[in-house]
């Protein structure tokens, strides 16, 4: 695989880098003006998990598999 092939993935990447930090800033600062601080925490964990559950469930992983206890 030649570098010239994949000289352009290196500003998609930095340029997706800029804007979901961009996005995040902004809703933090939104955030901040309606939420305190660890109930906006709780919302973003939540919202994250959630979508991460959702993406494993479609890659086909079973529900019971995404838990487990020691």
């Amino acid at each position: 695989m030649s570098n010239f092939k994949n000289s352009w993935l290196v500003p998609v990447a930095f340029i997706n880098i800029y804007v979901i930090w961009g996005i995040t800033f902004l809703a933090i600062s939104f955030g901040l003006k309606g939420f305190p601080p660890f109930i906006l925490s709780g919302f973003r964990f939540l919202a994250a998990g959630l979508m991460m559950i959702g993406w494993l469930l479609t890659k086909g992983e079973k529900a019971h598999s995404l838990i487990s206890f020691p």
